[in-house]
């Protein structure tokens, strides 16, 4: 068969030898202050520079929490402005992030832990008290923070705007990971045979989506 015959797609595009945090840091900066994302009920918008300072301070206010290379950041939260944050603050310090459905059971969401093992959890003020159910006696949880400008409804919680009390120097860069090795994110499968799994998946998986994507 000659390849007039045959239908494909482009060429792959070159995928950046270069950590997840500082290939997003990059794009970000490029950006500036262009519209980053809009919230389609409230009609709120951020862009791209101030995406960038938010996660980036996040970031800081994680470090100095102990989050570093290799440890995990959970986030189960519903759509929101907020919730690229603490996803980019991770990849910033070389952390992987998991993410759980909000809507899973406490079983499911007690499963997903401790496959993952976050030491740390973003979440939405609806899902509060199944993550505390889910989490209670895993001592490798040591906080809790509640998104959103809520109040927490106990004193185990810590909500966002507290947290986040560090300002990132103007020099914050990324640390660098070998993109082949370094799993950036750990996602739950369906489940439709069972419990969740958890998917592991590369720096180099997500840039090189990005990259072929855009």
């Amino acid at each position: 068969m000659t390849s007039e015959h045959i239908l494909q797609g482009p060429e792959a595009l070159p995928v950046p030898n270069v950590s997840l945090g500082r290939y997003l840091q990059q794009r970000l900066r490029e950006h500036g202050d262009r519209q980053y994302q809009v919230d389609a009920v409230s009609g709120v918008k951020t862009t791209f520079s101030e995406v960038l300072r938010k996660s980036t301070s996040l970031a800081e206010s994680l470090r100095s929490h102990g989050v570093g290379v290799d440890d995990v950041v959970g986030v189960a939260s519903v759509n929101s402005l907020d919730f690229c944050l603490p996803v980019l603050a991770a990849y910033y310090l070389g952390a992987t992030c998991a993410t759980f459905n909000p809507l899973y059971t406490v079983r499911e969401i007690s499963h997903a832990l401790n496959i993952s093992k976050p030491s740390i959890i973003f979440c939405s003020p609806t899902c509060v008290s199944k993550i505390e159910e889910a989490s209670e006696g895993l001592l490798f949880m040591r906080k809790l923070v509640v998104l959103g400008d809520g109040t927490p409804m106990s004193s185990g919680q810590v909500p966002f705007h507290s947290f986040v009390r560090r300002e990132a120097a103007a020099d914050f860069a990324a640390v660098d990971v070998d993109p082949d090795q370094h799993v950036a994110a750990i996602l739950c499968s369906s489940g439709t045979t069972g419990l969740p799994k958890g998917v592991m998946l590369t720096d180099r998986n997500i840039v090189s989506c990005i990259t072929n994507l855009a």
